[in-house]
């Protein structure tokens, strides 16, 4: 029995030799693909963290100019938001000067318990944004209203108001402006006038007359005094 193990166990052993040699390429195959597996998973790993780490960097780097924006840079930027929505300073501050002017000669008015106080503001505004030089259109105002509420009066005194008496009030308007040199004023006494004339009210035509001048120059006054105090902001 020994005997023919011995016989029996050399063919074994070259055959396990022979078996080894034959797997060793695909074993060596496998390595190699897996050692390419590696190194492309590797390879992508290392660049994914690299470019997380590129993309915090540039966040970063961002962050740090927005931040430490400098005052000059912040100040550049006021003209391109003035030029999108059309809000400066100058136009900040001329808001605030008209409200403050209009608000003004509206309490003003009303303090003194003049019967349509709204005139007032509304005279105010008028000078105080006119686009020509406010002294001269304050000046043609309050010329314009004197005539057109004497007018007025005269007319609704012997007259009854309709459309005739309307209709000549306004010519005899322009035709006295003219007269006096005053014709730039026109327009303002045909204002005054149609406001006495053609808003009703419980009173004489004379007292009408007179509450609508102290009205409109209460707020004339008012726009001159701001308009010399606080004078406009240009844009």
């Amino acid at each position: 029995m020994k005997c023919a193990s011995r016989a029996l166990a050399p063919p074994e052993r070259g055959r396990n030799k022979r078996q080894a040699s034959s797997d060793w390429p695909m074993r060596t195959g496998a390595l190699r693909r897996a050692a390419l597996v590696w190194r492309e998973t590797r390879g992508k790993y290392i660049s994914r963290f690299a470019f997380r780490d590129f993309q915090r960097g540039i966040a970063s780097q961002q962050l740090s100019r927005i931040v430490s924006v400098s005052p000059a840079i912040q100040s550049s930027r006021m003209p391109l938001l003035a030029e999108r929505f059309g809000l400066d300073r100058a136009t900040l501050i001329n808001c605030a000067r008209t409200t403050f002017t209009a608000v003004a000669s509206m309490l003003l008015a009303y303090g003194l318990k003049l019967p349509e106080f709204y005139w007032a503001p509304i005279s105010a505004i008028v000078i105080l944004l006119s686009p020509s030089d406010p002294v001269t259109t304050a000046w043609q105002r309050f010329a314009g209203t004197a005539l057109g509420v004497i007018v007025a009066a005269a007319i609704a005194t012997f007259f009854h108001p309709n459309w005739i008496a309307y209709g000549a009030g306004i010519f005899i308007c322009g035709i006295l402006s003219a007269v006096l040199r005053i014709g730039r004023a026109y327009r303002f006494a045909g204002i005054a006038l149609s406001i006495v004339m053609l808003i009703a009210s419980g009173g004489p035509p004379w007292m009408v007359a007179v509450h609508r001048f102290i009205e409109v120059s209460l707020g004339i006054g008012v726009a001159l005094l701001v308009g010399a105090v606080w004078p406009a902001t240009k844009s």
